[in-house]
């Protein structure tokens, strides 16, 4: 792995990594090819592995984690379009500052088997400052983690 930074001295960047012990990782199951002939019998549905308790600050390496992007409902509209998107997100055109629509993420993430998000912050005073709180608040209780991207 290559890391770089232009930014020296007292204010340069540092990677942290924090290593703990545990199980050894599941594996991926083996894919399968299909052909003409081959049948495809449906798998049972199994339980969904609980989520870690809220108390446990570690996660295991690999890390499943996304960037989480808080700038809407100020982003649907861009260069005089709105909504600025192809698509219709199932949450409608929301307001990533709304708890209830922040806690839904998070499950959607949670159910995707994503561990954390790395969200977007542009400082203090900026409107993400402000939904980084929020988002906190309604991660409360779920073991879900969050990283900062400046």
């Amino acid at each position: 792995m290559n890391l770089a930074s232009r930014e020296s001295g007292s204010s340069a960047p540092q990677l942290v990594l924090e290593f703990s012990a545990s199980a050894s990782p599941t594996p991926s199951p083996t894919p399968v090819p299909l052909t003409p002939t081959t049948a495809v019998t449906p798998t049972p549905a199994t339980t969904p592995s609980p989520s870690p308790s809220p108390g446990n600050s570690s996660l295991a390496f690999p890390i499943r984690a996304i960037f989480y992007y808080p700038w809407f409902p100020e982003a649907w509209t861009q260069s005089g379009l709105c909504p600025y998107t192809r698509y219709h997100p199932t949450l409608g055109y929301y307001d990533t500052g709304d708890p209830a629509i922040i806690r839904q993420h998070i499950a959607a993430m949670q159910y995707g088997g994503i561990q954390a998000a790395i969200a977007s912050w542009w400082g203090q005073g900026h409107h993400t400052d402000v939904d980084f709180a929020k988002i906190l608040q309604a991660s409360d209780g779920t073991g879900f983690k969050w990283a900062i991207y400046h």
